[in-house]
């Protein structure tokens, strides 16, 4: 058995998946003992790259194999192949033609079959025609009347007649005129204009009112004094109204109403009078039963329990002059017994603590830069220590945040084209990121275009900037920098965000300066989280990263972002 391969391509050159392919075995009916025609068909389809292979047998292991051939369909395409012994073999290797004459698929001239014609009939009576070098038949093998014509319309040679050529309308052509066969529209519009009766659905066209009659009617009601009688109703409806002293605008006898001068009278008066509604006379009487009564007044249940102000003012003096009026100076005495002397301190610095329950002890100043540390241990639970050596702020180097110390970032590594480094570090609030930053111990020479690239990605994993190309960034030692195309706005809290790297592909790698000091590989990567990471085979940098599908570095590269 031969296997035969094939990748099925479009025009743009991408893998078309999801293709039927088949392979039909094919022989002349000739080359069989009792007629007919060999099929034998395989069929397969195209993987998701567009590849496919079929197993056939070969022809040479046929039974009748001469002229035999597989015919090998792709979607549309179709070809002819022939099919070695063994082995795997392309489809290009071994595409072949289709036998096309007797004596290809062994039939002699003298084998009878009405279903080909010999060679020599080709041009002749009762044969076939043959055709010239422009694939047309020869004026030789054409009728008598046919092979006369030596021009149409002054055109010779081969000659593509047009519409204009016989007269024609062009394909597609519209009528634009109108066609009035035998003078049969002007006598129907005759026939129209003499009609008064339905006339585009007018009974009586004869009713109809002239411009001129309808405009004189309108100038004529337009001058009328009062064409509807509406002013003269109008009049009498008035002069009713004003005449009617009952149900006026919902009145029933107007002539009860008040005039304007009444009115006023009445308001002067009122205004004059002393007491008009006895008010002053009633106050008068309920503040005097106010004054005198002492009982329950503004929620004193007898005012005569109230102190006077000299009252008051008599005893103040007398307490006041008293030695001890609430006991205080006895309950100070008392006191005085449980408090801590003063001697139990020595020294400027000395402090008191605890050394058991209800006991009180000294504890001596320590030496200058001497911090408190709690340790039982100790006989009053406390000690003087010095404290450790202080650390670095990073905003001392001019970043907002880095993988790691600059100072700790001493070794430095070669990295493959494609790696995609990824360091976590911590935003504060209120900063915005709009310069990135990358260590380089050693430069690289001849960088691929659009892959010196810095970036910055959320916790998530999606992108939320970069720079652009910047081939600087590797090409020099020492801190690189491009600026991001869009700025990170500044947060009202803080987060954690992955500085990005991508190593373009160069002549000479870059070397990249990182730490693997136990202090700081600890610090970035404790509770067990990511902290460095590296994907492979990038050449820019994606939307999305799936940390936790990433490789794990085990160095800190010093990237950093400002």
């Amino acid at each position: 058995m031969t296997t035969i391969t094939n990748t099925l391509v479009d025009a743009s050159g991408t893998p078309v998946p999801d293709v039927t392919v088949t392979a039909r075995l094919i022989a002349a009916s000739g080359l069989l003992t009792a007629g007919g025609e060999i099929i034998q068909a395989a069929s397969t389809t195209t993987d998701e790259n567009g590849e496919w292979s079929l197993t056939l047998t070969p022809v040479s292991a046929l039974a009748y194999s001469t002229g035999a051939y597989y015919l090998i369909e792709e979607g549309t395409r179709r070809h002819t192949i022939t099919v070695p012994a063994t082995g795997t073999h392309p489809l290009a290797d071994v595409i072949a033609e289709v036998p096309t004459e007797r004596a290809e698929v062994g039939l002699s001239q003298a084998d009878a079959d009405d279903r080909y014609q010999q060679l020599d009939e080709r041009g002749q009576p009762d044969g076939y025609a043959s055709l010239d070098a422009d694939g047309l038949v020869p004026s030789s093998q054409l009728p008598a009347t046919a092979s006369g014509v030596s021009s149409v319309n002054g055109e010779t040679g081969v000659v593509v007649l047009t519409a204009a050529d016989v007269g024609a309308a062009t394909s597609g052509h519209t009528h634009t005129g109108v066609y009035d066969p035998a003078g049969t529209a002007a006598s129907a519009v005759t026939a129209h204009e003499a009609d008064t009766t339905n006339v585009h659905g007018i009974a009586d066209t004869s009713l109809l009112e002239t411009t001129a009659g309808a405009t004189a009617k309108v100038s004529t009601h337009a001058g009328a004094s009062d064409p509807h009688g509406d002013r003269a109703a109008a009049t009498a409806a008035l002069a009713s109204h004003a005449a009617d002293t009952t149900d006026v605008h919902g009145i029933a006898d107007t002539s009860i109403l008040e005039t304007t001068t009444g009115a006023a009278s009445k308001v002067s008066t009122h205004a004059a009078a002393s007491d008009p509604h006895g008010d002053r006379a009633y106050a008068d009487s309920a503040i005097a039963t106010h004054a005198a009564d002492t009982t329950s007044v503004h929620g004193i249940v007898d005012t005569s329990a109230l102190e006077t102000t000299s009252g008051a003012t008599a005893k103040v003096s007398t307490h006041a002059a008293a030695t001890d009026p609430h006991g205080d100076r006895a309950y100070a005495d008392t006191l005085a017994g449980s408090l801590l002397a003063k001697a139990l301190v020595d020294a400027k610095g000395d402090i008191l603590v605890a050394s058991a329950a209800d006991t009180v002890t000294r504890l001596a100043v320590g030496t200058n830069g001497q911090i408190l540390q709690a340790d039982s241990a100790e006989a009053t639970g406390l000690k003087w220590a010095t404290p450790p050596a202080p650390g670095h702020p990073i905003g001392i180097y001019g970043f907002i945040a880095a993988s790691c110390m600059p100072h700790e970032a001493t070794a430095g590594g070669t990295l493959g084209g494609g790696t995609l480094l990824l360091q976590r570090v911590y935003v504060p609030p209120g900063q915005a990121l709009t310069t990135a930053w990358v260590a380089i111990g050693s430069a690289a020479t001849s960088p691929t275009a659009g892959q010196s690239l810095l970036g910055v990605y959320d916790d998530a994993g999606n992108k939320i900037a970069e720079t652009a190309d910047t081939p600087g960034l590797v090409t020099a030692a020492g801190w690189n920098s491009a600026a991001y195309g869009t700025p990170v706005a500044a947060q009202s809290a803080g987060r954690y965000v992955w500085l990005a790297a991508l190593v373009p592909t160069c002549s000479v790698q870059p070397g990249y300066r990182w730490t693997a000091s136990a202090g700081s590989v600890d610090i970035l990567n404790r509770a067990g989280a990511l902290k460095s990471v590296f994907l492979g085979s990038q050449t820019s940098l994606p939307a999305t990263v799936t940390y936790t599908s990433a490789s794990k570095a085990l160095s800190i590269y010093m990237l950093a972002v400002s």
